[in-house]
């Protein structure tokens, strides 16, 4: 092959790579709306089924369920950025003190069973180990 046609082949590997990098941003920028957007949409469920739960309108498990998949949104907008990982456990945990809190207090009034209190301590447990993992 001639230097010529080295040069054209060359020219046209580099500006295909030139092309492939800067398409990757934006890529990469509609993965992060998308995880934003699935975040968003899981804070918003979570807060409507909570309403609903303190009203009698909804179970427990619902409420546990659609505080992981806000917990798994924020894992994954952080990626291995440790203190984000560590907030999202933190913010998981920190939902399920109050819905323990609120399931003990209803236990005291006869409204809730004893199940239900186990089963919160379980989940805020379960938080509780998700924070130390995510801190080691």
């Amino acid at each position: 092959m001639k230097s010529s046609t080295w040069l054209v082949v060359a020219g046209i590997v580099l500006g295909s790579v030139v092309v492939a990098v800067q398409a990757a941003p934006e890529a990469g920028d509609k993965t992060a709306a998308l995880l934003k957007a699935k975040r968003e949409a899981a804070r918003k469920t979570f807060e409507t089924i909570w309403t609903d739960y303190r009203e009698g309108r909804s179970g427990m498990e619902r409420l546990y369920w659609w505080s992981r998949r806000w917990l798994e949104s924020d894992q994954q907008l952080a990626g291995e950025k440790k203190p984000e990982l560590i907030a999202a456990a933190q913010g998981h945990l920190d939902r399920m003190r109050q819905i323990e809190r609120l399931i003990r207090n209803l236990q005291q009034s006869k409204v809730a069973t004893i199940d239900e209190v186990s089963s919160a301590e379980y989940f805020r447990l379960e938080a509780e180990l998700w924070v130390q993992q995510a801190k080691n």
